[in-house]
């Protein structure tokens, strides 16, 4: 309904501050004060995990995360109403279901995957029951709660046995499922989708899982966060192969400092009085609260390593789903959520005064050189110690590091001399950045801190006659927002430097200019085809000169192609794209479908003329009797001129063609056929190969049509070509395989004549329907039955919701 510049602000804008609002609500549910919570809902959002991201162009992951902590507030809100019996319980139920259904939806199930998975620990932790409560109806203890709502009784006898009630595991099972069935319209199609890709079928490889796993001098990014150089410049940043975005969770030093003193305060002498101040209920969902985020953080801290830490392999090979997502350094979100929310968590339990009956001033004389002001004291002094350290051995520490400018210039190269210490500066000035925060925040939080209390009566506070008091409680109040507010602008300064903010008007023009490279693509596709760009049009050693061609970008201009980039890219079509440049048959192309052009010699032109192909562009010379060189841009380089060549296939095969059909045994491996496909002796032009009878769902009258149709000559008419729809015209003598350039999936539909006939997968990845003698109109469309099944199912699941509600508006309490 909006214009496409307008619709992309705003959906990343939306998810940003929904984001945010959502964890400050569900942190705001433990925390006293406004700014910790705004504080949490900053750190989560607008730390460096989602906004480099969104610098990288992936807008899916920080819509996804946005719906996290709606999942846990919406479990708290449901928990509340089932406690109260109230009748805003069917609300919560559906809200709940609802949230899960977005979460879903969102577009990047990795991160839906961690947030349901954060959601159960979550539910899992509330649930959790001593062994000495078990059996008995003292339930005092840290987790010990006594089954105040129906939903937490609910489970029966089972939940005696069992160290923790499954009645709220079980509703919550419920929840899920409701939420799933609500878009299976979308769930289901997507699956079949799926179980016909290269990993996500059946899990992928080890060393394709692993890839982008959190490397360990990548700590430095969170304290530092340009040591490496600047991520935007792809030349000299040297941090590692995986893009900075992956392994970034730069949230300044502020929560850096909070979490250690979280962990210093509340394990340390004053533990018994952290938490006070707080009646048993609100210290038992405390605990629970705080050991549900330390174990988050324990899960980042063991998993986010992938290929380095022995429990991401026990996982990979136990838990089901680690096998489906690559990038374990992803995982930093729970350390991003956690650290949000327990430095809001921390800073209020400060400010409360909560880690000791006189705040930081300490609880007596006697007990001073124990008080938080003296923990907070030698960690702001060790920290900037370490900070100085650690300025001061930067050149080491980057050599230990092994900054490859380090090598050349110890090889006596003067040009990678000065590189290395223009960036070894860069790291100096990141680390001092980080320096400055801490001697800043240290002080604040100090300030923000209550003074000594030594009555309960107002009038003798501390000797302190009220309006006093009221000037000190006014200076406290401005230096907590004071902290929140630099912590806010330096995220935002961090931020904007991966963020190139352009006018609406301009954003076509820069980010999709039209060239002369769109111009001749349009021009030679006009009656249709696709091209192809080899790998080398997509590599930063040729400067990125094209930005209009790369990715996914060609389609704003209509332009299809033979690849993109699709994470979830068919087997069929990636086993056929090997064959293509001789790449070794059974190795994952990658979302890009890999088409290496560095060997002109091994790309098999036959195969690509069957994808209806027309254009293909290389930077490197390409020779074949099968293509001629159509055009050429010169681009200048470093490494001087660089030429983009522009192909065009001799005798392009066209949308569709009709072939004999050459039979594979019927148990035959995609594998096994893919190299029958490209045997140099196999007639392309003439066979197709299947591994099914395409004539099983023919015309019946196809035979007696055969003796009339023996004067007509073989055509293939392209009729009607739409998303998903094409329609032909063909004419045969006898009997024939229509074989269509489009990827076979199990979805694709066909009529001949109007009467349902197969479509089968022909030369492994192609669609193939049997066409009887004689002229025949077949149409193709794409209508998996997944579809109307996951429109049958969501219909069923609003309908059981809503009848849900109405039930649960009509009892005075949940599972009553």
């Amino acid at each position: 309904f909006l214009p496409l510049e307008w619709a992309f602000d705003l959906t990343a804008l939306f998810h940003f501050w929904i984001g945010a609002w959502g964890m400050a609500l569900w942190v705001g549910r433990r925390v006293r004060r406004t700014a910790p919570a705004l504080l949490a809902g900053a750190l989560f959002m607008f730390g460096g995990f989602s906004t480099t991201r969104l610098g990288a162009g992936i807008v899916v992951f920080h819509a996804a995360m946005a719906w996290t902590p709606w999942l846990l507030y919406g479990w708290d809100a449901l928990l509340d109403a089932s406690r109260r019996g109230a009748r805003s319980a069917g609300r919560r139920v559906a809200a709940l279901a609802l949230v899960v259904s977005l979460a879903i939806l969102s577009g990047a199930p990795q991160i839906t995957f961690y947030s349901f998975a954060a959601l159960g620990l979550y539910v899992f932790v509330g649930a959790w029951r001593p062994r000495r409560s078990r059996q008995s109806d003292d339930w005092e203890g840290p987790f010990g709660t006594p089954p105040e709502t129906p939903l937490e009784e609910w489970g029966g006898l089972l939940g005696g046995l069992l160290p923790f009630r499954p009645g709220p595991l079980l509703a919550l099972a419920g929840v899920l499922l409701l939420g799933g069935a609500i878009c299976a319209v979308q769930i289901l199609p997507t699956n079949m989708f799926v179980s016909q890709s290269w990993d996500r079928a059946t899990g992928g490889e080890w060393e394709y899982v692993v890839d982008g796993s959190f490397e360990p001098r990548m700590l430095m990014t969170f304290v530092a966060p340009f040591f490496f150089g600047d991520p935007k410049n792809e030349a000299l940043y040297w941090g590692g192969a995986v893009g900075y975005h992956e392994t970034t969770a730069y949230c300044g030093a502020l929560p850096v400092l909070l979490v250690i003193l979280f962990i210093l305060l509340r394990w340390g002498p004053l533990r018994r009085s952290w938490l006070s101040g707080l009646d048993a209920s609100e210290r038992r969902d405390a605990v629970r609260f705080e050991v549900f985020l330390l174990l988050l953080l324990t899960v980042a801290a063991l998993f986010a390593w992938g290929r380095h830490s022995p429990f991401f392999w026990l996982a990979y090979h136990l838990v089901p789903g680690f096998d489906r997502f690559r990038v374990p350094a992803r995982l930093l979100l729970y350390a991003v959520f956690a650290g949000a929310a327990l430095s809001g968590w921390a800073l209020d339990r400060l400010m409360e005064g909560g880690a000791g009956s006189d705040g930081l001033a300490g609880s007596s004389g006697e007990d001073r050189s124990r008080s938080p002001a003296a923990v907070l004291a030698l960690l702001w002094i060790a920290g900037l110690a370490c900070v100085v350290m650690l300025w001061r051995a930067t050149p080491a520490v980057t050599g230990l590091m092994e900054m490859p400018f380090h090598r050349l210039a110890d090889a006596g190269d003067r040009g990678a001399d000065r590189i290395a210490e223009g960036l070894v500066a860069q790291a100096r000035r990141s680390v001092a950045y980080f320096g400055l925060q801490w001697l800043l925040y240290g002080p604040l939080i100090a300030l923000a801190s209550p003074l000594r209390l030594r009555s309960a009566r107002l009038p003798t506070l501390g000797g302190e006659s009220p309006p006093r008091l009221a000037t000190r409680d006014a200076s406290r109040a401005a230096a907590l927002w004071l902290l929140a507010a630099l912590c806010l602008a330096d995220l935002l300064a961090y931020g904007w430097h991966f963020l190139e903010a352009k006018p609406r008007s301009r954003l076509r023009r820069l980010e999709y200019p039209n060239t002369p490279r769109t111009e001749f693509l349009r021009e030679e596709l006009a009656k249709g085809g696709r091209f192809l760009w080899f790998d080398t049009v997509q590599s930063w050693q040729y400067d990125q000169n094209q930005p209009e061609l790369h990715g996914n970008r060609p389609v704003m201009y209509r332009l299809p192609g033979l690849r993109g980039y699709d994470p979830v890219n068919s087997r069929r079509f990636g086993l056929f794209m090997n064959e293509i440049t001789r790449r070794p048959l059974l190795d994952n192309p990658g979302g890009f479908m890999m088409a290496p052009d560095l060997a002109p010699e091994n790309i098999d032109w036959r195969l690509i003329r069957l994808w209806d192909c027309r254009v293909a562009l290389s930077y490197n010379v390409l020779e074949s009797p099968s293509i001629e060189e159509a055009g050429r841009w010169e681009f200048p380089s470093p490494a001087g001129p660089q030429v983009l060549r522009a192909y065009r296939m001799k005798n392009p095969t066209g949308p569709a063609r009709l072939c004999e059909p050459f039979f594979a045994p019927p148990d035959s491996a995609p594998e096994e056929i893919a190299r029958i496909l490209s045997h140099p002796e196999f007639d392309v032009e003439r066979f197709a190969i299947v591994a099914a009878d395409p004539f099983a769902t023919a015309l019946a009258e196809g035979e007696a049509e055969e003796e009339s149709a023996k004067g007509l000559e073989r055509s293939v008419q392209l009729v009607e070509a739409n998303s998903g729809s094409l329609v032909f015209d063909v004419s045969t003598p006898a009997r024939a395989l229509l074989v269509v350039a489009q990827s076979w999936y199990p979805g694709w539909r066909a009529r001949v004549d109007g009467c349902k006939s197969a479509v089968i997968p022909a030369n492994l990845a192609q669609c193939g329907v049997g066409v009887p003698a004689g002229r025949h109109r077949v149409e193709l469309r794409y209508r998996p039955r997944e579809f109307h099944q996951g429109a049958v199912v969501s219909l069923a699941g609003l309908m059981l919701l809503g009848l849900i509600v109405l039930r649960l508006r009509e009892r005075e309490k949940v599972f009553g």
